[in-house]
């Protein structure tokens, strides 16, 4: 048998993304530990904790999805027909779904016009942003691909500097010049996540050899990874938002590009793992089986992880908040992944099967 060519590395960060969303969703129960516990070791874990999976896991998404699409050679038809009509469909059923859910907590109250006032204005959930911002990616993704086809490994350098240090300066002044901020006309496109990590991703995944990444890359990305977490760990305890200021979007962590650093050195490091020749045939298709689910996890754990608070509440007492947390990420995970693998498999069962297109008899 014909040894795959997929990259098991892929459902590596899949799965490690999916862990820090949910933790990125936990509230008091989790992401916003530090700024309530009185215990030094909780507040340095949590700081930390909470800049990672705040930072890290939708641009991974984004940077696995330039590795794997960018270079494809795909028609706007099938762009239109195979992603963009299946993500708009998702949106609009998981939208709909997620509102009559909101609606018998109370959060909402079973309007059309609320509905659609809120569907088109904000997002029903407020973890959804990215299911907007992925389809705005997939609209744009032809362009990408031309973009790409020309581009040369100094253009990348020269779009990672630019994202570093006009992400980046503008907020570290504005630590002590209240109210700084860059003039708002004096906006560059290429700088917004949906275009700069998948342009990174297709630069670290596809265009850099594993050899070149190991031998010259890895090291350097390191380095600059870890100084990138920790300045922003600095600035996030110098910016030191009050808890009650904080917004489904603003955690008290301060925003600025360094993350970037980290974020492409946890892509790299994964990529550097060779996994595809450590792992064994039937390893790799369970880990790939189980990366799989974790876009239906991403659409249905808010119930899920909400009713399973209890889980959290229990161990409390016995492990204290952060190992508490990775309990009820854990029972997530595991619960969501039920309803998503059983509706895969009915639907790989059910679903009406293409034509074949090879020829019979000799």
């Amino acid at each position: 048998m014909q040894k795959s060519t997929r990259q098991s590395y892929f459902d590596f960060l899949r799965i490690l993304a999916i862990f820090c969303v949910i933790y990125n969703h936990t509230g008091k129960h989790g992401v916003l530990v530090y700024a309530y516990t009185q215990s030094s070791m909780e507040k340095f874990f949590g700081y930390l904790l909470s800049i990672i999976t705040s930072e890290l896991p939708v641009p991974l998404f984004f940077m696995i999805s330039g590795a794997l699409l960018l270079g494809r050679n795909e028609s706007l038809k099938e762009l239109f027909s195979k992603r963009i009509f299946k993500m708009t469909l998702i949106l609009v059923v998981f939208s709909i779904a997620m509102y009559l859910y909101k609606s018998g907590t109370g959060t909402y109250h079973y309007s059309l016009s609320e509905f659609f006032s809120t569907f088109f204005s904000a997002q029903i959930l407020p973890s959804y942003w990215y299911l907007y911002a992925y389809l705005a990616y997939l609209l744009c993704l032809p362009l990408l691909r031309i973009l790409v086809s020309g581009m040369k490994p100094v253009h990348y350098i020269y779009l990672f500097l630019l994202y570093l240090i006009l992400g980046t300066l503008p907020n570290v002044i504005s630590l002590w010049i209240k109210g700084f901020s860059l003039n708002g006309s004096f906006s560059i496109p290429f700088l917004e996540n949906i275009i700069f990590y998948p342009l990174m991703g297709y630069y670290f995944g596809t265009l850099l050899s594993f050899q070149d990444l190991k031998e010259k890359y890895r090291t350097p990305l390191a380095i600059s990874g870890m100084i990138g977490l920790c300045l922003t760990y600095l600035f996030t305890k110098i910016y030191a938002l009050p808890p009650e200021e904080f917004t489904s979007f603003n955690k008290g962590i301060f925003q600025s590009s360094l993350m970037s650093l980290f974020v492409i050195f946890i892509f790299v490091l994964f990529r550097c793992k060779k996994t595809n020749s450590t792992l064994s045939e039937k390893r790799a298709l369970l880990l790939w089986k189980a990366s799989s689910l974790v876009f239906g996890v991403y659409l249905i754990e808010t119930p899920i992880r909400e009713s399973l608070t209890p889980v959290f509440t229990f161990f409390h007492p016995y492990i204290g908040v952060i190992p508490s947390t990775f309990c009820l990420v854990a029972a997530t995970l595991l619960v969501s992944a039920i309803p998503v693998a059983l509706f895969k498999l009915f639907w790989n069962t059910f679903r009406p099967k293409a034509p074949s297109t090879t020829k019979s008899g000799k």
